[in-house]
């Protein structure tokens, strides 16, 4: 805290110093020309030529070079070197609009420092608000009066009809310095405010996003998205315009500007359409459009070179699109407002933004408002974006709550489904059974269950639940729990569907069940019926049994039994759909062919095959396998 009140104290004298070296007539009358020197050999920069011929500039400054033009621009001024000054010299030149691309800087006659490289191997630069060059010995002599002369290059997308106005002071180098050093302290203190605003917008943002991440609601990742987006794009703007000291290479600079800007236009649509539910298709193709108008002139723009025809009308078009752009935003940010009114705090406080914006970009007032509308944006983005970012945070607070009562919910679901699905099965007179179970979500809809009977029988049921999830888990342990009462009556598996079909329309909700339903003797006969599920495999092949309705969709479904015997170490293969739909990245479907090869293995490598090709649905196999000893004994 010492440190910073000590760099404030400082910052203000020798602020206050550099005001009154400004203050003092130091700089006569600015005289220009636009072109190049025709020789080639920068006679203009010499300090006996006579400029008098030269236009003088006005208050505003000199004008910037046509479009159809070299581009080049010289400056030629006196500045007043004061008196009574020891050590090494310097001149610090002020460019307040930065509009120039490249400069060179003489100084009686001596260049003493550039910025850029000129044409016709251009490299243009983002020039810094000041730039100080320390000038060779004997160049000026303190009491004298030096002629400074400022050669610049314009890019195409800089020239135009706006004034340019430069400012040069030469002093004491070390006061020089010290000075730029102090009025750069003062720029950083004065938008450190803007700057952690936009810090914690950020971290909300990133906040929101992890919130986003655990719920896995587009709506909170899009406001993270826009949380993040927006103020980096404000950041990237207050350092281009207040804290750039050091040149930039100016092409990817505004490459990159361009892009953070059009990135943050985007998720601005998509807020509005997405959280905010303006849901208009033609709104949205607007707003992309013009965006995307803008992004491409500003592209060509900072690329263009030479000037070309096709670049003259970028900066309007820009401009314009960027009007229509906040022009559409507000019109939707109405109709969220006064018509759909709902989300109307974030709207509200989103239209002081777009007004900003509107503001700051339009450009079409007629009296100039100088630095307010930048001004009034920054200061309307950041209280506006922390009203919002508070309200989007409590949203995802609030969803991340109710995602994590829905997650404790499925899981006691599932601890409930685990219980009814057998892990353990009971022993199986004249069988071997393994069965595989893996749910496609947090809660599958595939059961089974392996039930022992009367006379040594065993009753195996495979059913599948239209649909995943919840609603499909608790209508698979409601068939559980009536199957459980069912197989308690030693009825036939034709038997047992029919009932069960019974029970499961008068507790319908809408879905349905597949189920296959098999006896098992100890001597190998196997009684089965069939409600719409996909037939079992014996031995590798497929068997032809008569389908009847999937349970839960009509009271008069009949449920026809079939009867085959197996033989010693034959094995039935009971499956769900969800093996044969498993689907590969690039779409192929596991199929029938890939099923019926599989069919004869474990349990456990028949559900790992499909999910390892493309899990898309509950995947539950029973392999049953008569053993040599009890077909031995039939």
């Amino acid at each position: 805290m010492r440190r910073l009140l000590s760099l404030l104290v400082f910052s203000s004298i020798v602020c206050g110093h550099l005001q009154a070296l400004a203050a003092t007539p130091t700089q006569t009358a600015v005289r220009y020309h636009l072109g190049d020197d025709a020789d080639g050999k920068l006679g203009w920069a010499d300090p006996g030529l006579d400029d008098s011929a030269w236009p003088a500039a006005t208050a505003s400054g000199s004008p910037r070079p046509a479009f159809y033009s070299d581009g080049h621009l010289w400056v030629r001024t006196r500045v007043e070197v004061p008196t009574g000054v020891q050590g090494p010299l310097a001149i610090e030149v002020f460019n307040p609009d930065s509009a120039a691309d490249v400069e060179e800087v003489f100084v009686n006659g001596v260049a003493v420092g550039s910025l850029g490289r000129f044409p016709p191997h251009s490299s243009p630069v983002l020039l810094p608000r000041s730039a100080v060059f320390t000038l060779p010995s004997d160049t000026a002599m303190p009491g004298s009066t030096a002629v400074v002369v400022l050669r610049e290059w314009f890019m195409p997308a800089s020239r135009g009809e706006s004034p340019h106005a430069e400012h040069f002071v030469i002093d004491r180098a070390a006061v020089v310095q010290t000075a730029q050093y102090a009025e750069r302290a003062k720029r950083l203190i004065r938008e450190a405010p803007y700057f952690g605003v936009a810090a914690l917008l950020e971290l909300l943002g990133v906040v929101v996003l992890w919130l986003a991440r655990k719920t896995r609601q587009r709506d909170l990742l899009i406001s993270g998205a826009w949380l993040i987006a927006l103020p980096a794009y404000l950041v990237m703007q207050t350092f281009l315009f207040e804290l750039r000291q050091e040149t930039l290479s100016e092409v990817p600079w505004n490459l990159s500007f361009s892009i953070v800007n059009a990135v943050g236009m985007g998720i601005n649509v998509e807020f509005l359409y997405f959280v905010l539910g303006v849901r208009n298709h033609t709104y949205r193709l607007l707003a992309h459009s013009m965006w995307i108008v803008l992004t491409l002139t500003d592209v060509l723009s900072a690329t263009a070179f030479a000037p070309r025809p096709y670049v003259l009308p970028l900066p309007q078009i820009g401009h314009w699109a960027l009007v229509a752009f906040n022009i559409i935003g507000i019109v939707a940010l109405f109709w969220v407002l006064f018509v759909k009114r709902q989300n109307q705090f974030i709207a509200g406080a989103m239209c002081l933004i777009a007004a900003a914006a509107f503001l700051n970009g339009a450009a079409i007032f007629p009296v100039s408002m100088g630095d307010f509308p930048r001004k009034f944006f920054d200061a309307a983005f950041f209280l506006a974006g922390l009203a919002i970012a508070a309200s989007l945070l409590q949203k995802a607070l609030a969803a991340w709550r109710i995602s994590n009562d829905l997650r404790v919910e499925f899981q006691s679901a599932r601890e409930v489904q685990q219980r009814l699905v057998p892990h353990t099965l009971p022993p199986t007179p004249g069988y071997r059974i393994e069965s595989a179970y893996l749910p496609a979500a947090e809660v599958g809809g595939d059961f089974f269950q392996v039930i022992p009977q009367a006379h040594q029988a065993t009753l195996v049921v495979l059913g599948d639940v239209s649909g995943k999830g919840l609603k499909a888990a608790m209508t698979g342990t409601l068939a559980i729990g009536a199957l459980r009462a069912l197989a308690a009556e030693d009825l036939t598996p034709g038997q047992v569907l029919t009932r069960l079909n019974r029970q499961m329309v008068a507790a319908s909700n809408g879905g349905f069940i597949t189920c296959l339903c098999a006896l098992l003797h100890p001597d190998g006969t196997l009684v089965m019926a069939n409600a719409g599920h996909l037939g079992p495999y014996l031995n590798g092949s497929e068997i032809a049994l008569e389908n009847g309705l999937p349970l839960g969709l009509t009271l008069d479904a009949e449920y026809v039994e079939s009867r085959i015997h197996a033989a010693p170490n034959d094995s039935l293969t009971l499956l769900t759909d969800g093996v044969l739909e498993a689907t590969s990245p690039s779409g192929e479907l596991f199929g029938f062919d890939r099923t019926e090869d599989i069919s004869r293995r474990s349990a456990d490598e028949i559900a790992r095959t499909a999910q390892i090709f493309g899990q898309e649905d509950d995947i539950t196999v029973l392999t049953l396998t008569l053993t040599a000893a009890e077909g031995a004994n039939a």
